[in-house]
């Protein structure tokens, strides 16, 4: 079902407060190299439970990968 920005924004929001509480500290000593690494694992899990029929469990690894990116971001700046 689609899902507005907001609710996407959200759903971001909501994981990074998770991986917040429970990564935070690495967040501190991680690389650019490392959360690609994060990423790509999380990538990998995304097409491993890819189903065009049932996207929800691709889309669990998907907002993981997204919320990783922003935590890069949030450490490295936005590469403006």
């Amino acid at each position: 079902m689609p899902k507005t920005r907001e609710e996407v924004f959200e759903a971001v929001t909501t994981e990074r407060d998770y991986q917040i509480g429970r990564f935070g500290e690495l967040d501190k000593i991680n690389s650019t190299g490392d959360f690609i690494v994060y990423m790509q694992n999380y990538l990998d899990k995304a097409r491993a439970a890819n189903d065009p029929g049932n996207p929800g469990d691709a889309l669990k690894f998907i907002r993981k990968v997204t919320t990783i990116g922003v935590a890069a971001m949030e450490k490295f700046g936005t590469g403006n």
